[in-house]
């Protein structure tokens, strides 16, 4: 089996496998055999091994993986250096998506240089007792695991069976599983000639089986003995009272002198390579002397890392030996040696210290003591919490909790830490209540900034969209935070903030007025305190307050200057979050720009070299392929995400990928047999009529649907259990039911409530898929309600809007639903845009209205005079261009400018390839400035303006009479306001352009 796993790894076709067995079984061995076996057929083999020591750093065992291809000549990647292997790495972003990207930023990035070094020769890892790894390195190595199928790796793990944790029977399940059982009596028969120094006779070999099982630890300790006591038959192999290898281990020890066993015992309870310069330090004897009684005794062996014990179970009998007074003794002394070594410039990790001074405190209630165990605690979970190791975290200051009963203001710190280890662990519920309990804590000890620690820290944690218990638990203690005094400017910011964002996700209206106030509030704090990282994060809540149907303007405005200030941080994040959201509102607007945004967002996302920004910008080339009607590559794109989704784990990216297969399902007939992949995940559609209607109408269960559909109330439409949304995905989703199967109050509700929306887009989320112009679901409800005029114009201009946006799938759906409403549609009466005296009399689809007389007007009418042909906006304004006017920019200065932009391109595309953010940042901020400039400078098609020239005042004047004009009429007329906003193009030259003629009497 070693063997074919190691063929099929060398052929590409890496795998996991697992030895398992008791102790002394041979586990080791076996590896060793399997690890020569590759070397000597030319492949890398690369050795780890956990510890049960408790001082050793996280992700050790995959930092003497990583050591060891470095030593072998292949130096890791920077993305690594969280393992360890080079030093201490910079802690982890606090915000919990930069925590999830950074960590699989690291797992990819070590499964990705493992399956690199295989490339050029196979690779075989061996990762021995697994049973005493900590959680961060099963993580890793079950993610590794995921990816080996496509590399020439084989990794080998070792572990104890009866010791196996829930997370290593898991990561078992998914391997291929060696089980190792004692030896043959033939096979214990060899091992014995071996260390009897003669060969056993059948009786021994026997006797000497059913004794050990065949294990060969015990085999070969037991005939060790017998050895040493000269025996010479059979009866004298046994050992009385020797039952089990430990046993006969503590008669192998037994034999060595007592101050030789008790510096040996201080060894156990360190690290596994013994330290003689240290333990010289600590126990101030013969250290050296000692080490080599028990290397001659077999109890120590030499390896290139120095002196290690022979196998765990030494360390185990000798550390089990050991009176809790001599274990404290023993630490404490240790303890204090490393201390004096790391104070005169050695190496001490904070977790060992704080191993050795926790189990110090277990016993002896000393007060300084206990203050060193918290300490060190702390930095040792700051350390894993750098290397991204949270469980870890967790670990050391779970442990010292129990020490600071009286120590408030510690205790609150330590809680609080503890939650966001907790938090960026997964652990959510547990960093619930420790968030709660130390606000509890804080209130108490009417400690203001740490409430408001606790009360972000919930936040951070999280809640469902929508109503819940959590997020009304949060809300209250945010409010109770933001109610205290004594907070910092930034701290008093980040709470509103918070408040804010959580009011408004609670998706109840009645709350949206006070959450834009909060935000408010939240930017001008965070504008006072002058901190650009508070004014950052400030800014996105007052982004999300203001996101519903509508609002990208304001938006757009927050946006940019987001996107300022993320290039002064120069945080690559925030840039793409900020360009991502750029494109939502840009294409909610229709504005062609959107494709240019989103395409450099998903660029950029790819530069940051991680698997999970890799997987936005899949995600969000996916949804810019469904938009441009490129429906087969779409699907592979979505295909590829969703697995990429499967393997981060992320809740959120599977609920993108289950709507962007929804979005496809819509162009290619197969809605009816559409099944999300995590059913019971939120949002909870599966329960929410329209999504079930659609389902059943699909199906072709008509009725079913309109049963489902039945009694359907309005206030729904904004999803299941809202009552106010961010985007009109899911009203988009209700229009179309009740278009199908809903009652004629429904679709006249839907119909009233998106009309003012009529020329905008739908947009589901930060671009996760785009639904259709608002006016393609206007016509599907004017058809249903027998308005058929109207229909024909909504879908006229649907096809229009699609086709400017480039969205050509979307364009053929509106004009086949256009062309069926025409085939339904009674003949429609004249239309007329006549001013008689002050008064204009307009008939539009049936409808007559009269209107004040407006300048406005008398630039639609001339255009509806003209349909299709252009009108210079001077001509409608009144004025005359000048003929020789200077132009702003001369031929000398654009000609600098663009030789500007072109050196610009070639340093942000150096910095790109160097990984210099900050360079790449500083080019992309002149360049844009640079393009800003060269915009005022030249309009439409690269036209130049010029000084002193009243076209580009008269494109200003006539653009804002018309704009003012079809506002107002959009309170007597919505329809014709939607036609002329969907027909009417303003610039430097207007026209009339509807999508279908339209005849009009003047």
């Amino acid at each position: 089996m070693l063997r074919a796993s190691f063929d099929q790894a060398a052929a590409g076709r890496g795998q996991l496998l697992l030895i398992g067995g008791e102790a002394g079984i041979g586990k080791t061995a076996v590896a060793g055999a399997a690890a020569d076996l590759a070397a000597a057929q030319g492949a890398l083999v690369l050795w780890g091994r956990c510890s049960e020591t408790e001082g050793v750093p996280a992700f050790w065992p995959w930092a003497q993986v990583v050591r060891a291809a470095a030593e072998a000549g292949t130096r890791p990647p920077a993305a690594v250096a969280a393992l360890g292997w080079a030093g201490t790495a910079e802690p982890a972003d606090a915000s919990g998506a930069a925590v999830s990207t950074a960590r699989f930023r690291l797992f990819d990035a070590t499964a990705g240089f493992l399956a690199a070094l295989g490339d050029s020769r196979p690779v075989v890892v061996v990762v021995e007792d697994l049973h005493l790894a900590d959680p961060d390195s099963l993580a890793l190595a079950e993610f590794a695991a995921r990816q080996l199928p496509g590399g020439r790796v084989l990794l080998i793990g070792t572990y104890r069976g009866e010791e196996a944790t829930g997370q290593l029977r898991h990561l078992a399940g998914s391997a291929s599983l060696i089980s190792l059982a004692g030896l043959r009596p033939a096979e214990v028969s060899r091992l014995m000639t071996r260390h009897l120094g003669r060969e056993p006779d059948d009786d021994e070999a026997r006797r000497m089986w059913d004794r050990t099982a065949g294990n060969p630890l015990f085999v070969t300790e037991l005939s060790r003995l017998a050895g040493v006591r000269g025996v010479t038959d059979a009866s004298g192999l046994a050992v009385p009272g020797a039952d089990s290898v430990r046993d006969v281990i503590e008669r192998r020890l037994a034999r060595l002198p007592q101050d030789c066993v008790h510096t040996l015992a201080a060894a156990s309870l360190d690290t596994q390579a013994l330290r003689p310069g240290l333990l010289q330090q600590a126990l101030a004897v013969d250290v050296e002397t000692h080490l080599e009684l028990a290397a001659a005794a077999g109890v120590l062996v030499r390896t290139g890392n120095g002196l290690r014990f022979a196998h765990d179970l030494f360390r185990e009998v000798l550390a089990a030996g050991l009176t809790g007074d001599a274990q404290a003794t023993l630490h404490l002394s240790l303890a204090r040696a490393l201390e004096e070594q790391a104070a005169a410039g050695g190496l001490a990790y904070p977790a060992e210290l704080a191993a050795h001074y926790c189990a110090v405190s277990l016993t002896r209630p000393d007060p300084a003591v206990r203050s060193a165990a918290v300490r060190h605690s702390r930095a040792a979970a700051a350390a894993a919490a750098a290397r991204l190791a949270f469980a870890d975290a967790v670990g050391h200051l779970e442990r010292v909790l129990p020490l600071l009963d009286t120590d408030v203001a510690t205790r609150l710190d330590v809680l609080l830490e503890l939650g966001e280890a907790r938090r960026k662990a997964g652990r959510l519920a547990l960093a619930r209540v420790t968030y709660l309990d130390g606000a509890a804590l804080a209130r108490a000890s009417a400690d203001h900034p740490r409430l408001a620690r606790a009360a972000l820290g919930l936040h951070a944690v999280g809640a469902k969209t929508g109503p819940s218990t959590e997020r009304e638990q949060t809300i209250g203690l945010l409010q109770q935070a933001a109610g205290t005094t004594g907070l910092t400017p930034q701290l008093a910011a980040l709470v509103n903030a918070a408040l804010a964002r959580d009011l408004f996700h609670s998706l109840d209206a009645a709350r949206t007025t006070r959450a834009r106030q909060l935000a408010q509030h939240a930017v001008t704090l965070a504008r006072g305190s002058r901190d650009r990282w508070t004014l950052a994060h400030c800014l996105i809540a007052a982004h999300d307050v203001c996101w519903r149907p509508g609002s990208a303007r304001e938006r757009l405005t927050i946006l940019d200057e987001l996107l300022a200030l993320a290039r002064q941080l120069h945080s690559a994040d925030l840039i793409a979050q900020a360009r991502l959201l750029r494109a939502t509102a840009l294409l909610e607007l229709g504005d062609p720009l959107a494709h240019a945004e989103l395409d450099l967002f998903c660029r950029e996302s790819e530069q940051l070299g991680d698997a999970a920004a890799r997987w936005d910008a899949q995600s969000r080339r996916a949804a810019a392929a469904l938009l441009a009607g490129q429906l087969e590559e779409a699907g592979a794109l979505i295909g590829a995400a969703g697995r990429a989704a499967q393997d981060m784990g992320s809740a959120d990216a599977v609920l993108i990928h289950d709507i962007q297969r929804w979005e496809l399902a819509r162009f290619q007939a197969d809605r009816g047999s559409y099944r999300r992949l995590r059913p019971d995940a939120e949002p909870p559609v599966e329960t929410w009529p329209p999504w079930r209607a659609l389902l059943a109408a699909d199906g072709g269960e008509p009725e079913r649907a309109a049963a489902v559909m039945a009694g359907f109330p309005v206030e729904q439409s904004d999803g299941p259990g809202a009552t106010v949304g961010y985007d009109l995905w899911f009203p988009s989703i209700a229009a179309e039911a009740a278009a199908r199967c809903g009652s004629s109050a429904l679709r006249r509700q839907l119909y009233e409530r998106l009309l003012p929306l009529a020329g905008t887009h739908v947009v589901c989320g930060a671009t996760v898929a785009y639904s259709g112009a608002v006016d393609h679901y206007l016509g599907l409800l004017a058809a249903s309600l027998g308005e058929h005029s109207a229909a024909a114009d909504h879908l006229a201009a649907a096809v229009a809007q699609h086709h400017q946006l480039g969205a050509s799938a979307w364009a053929q759906l509106s004009a086949l639903e256009r062309t069926r409403v025409g085939r339904a549609a009674p003949a429609a009466a004249p239309n007329r845009f006549r001013r008689e005296g002050a008064v204009w009399h307009i008939t539009y689809r049936g409808k007559t209205i009269r209107m004040p007389d407006a300048k406005g007007l008398h630039d639609i009418a001339a255009l509806l005079a003209q349909p299709r042909e252009p009108v210079p906006a001077t001509q409608l304004a009144g004025l005359v261009a000048p003929a020789g006017a200077a132009p702003v920019l001369d031929d000398q200065a654009r000609a600098a400018y663009k030789a500007r932009l072109t050196e610009l391109d070639q340093e942000i595309d150096d910095a790109t390839a160097d990984s210099d953010l900050e360079r790449a940042s500083r080019a992309a901020a002149e360049r844009d400035a640079l393009i800003g400039e060269l915009s005022r400078a030249f309009g439409l098609g690269g036209r130049r303006r010029r000084l002193g020239d009243d076209s580009e005042r008269a494109r200003k004047a006539v653009t804002a009479r018309i704009q003012h004009a079809i506002d107002h009429l959009q309170r007597y007329h919505p329809d014709l306001a939607a036609h002329l906003r969907a027909a009417i193009r303003t610039g430097t030259a207007c026209s009339y352009q509807p999508a279908e003629p339209v005849g009009w009497n003047q």
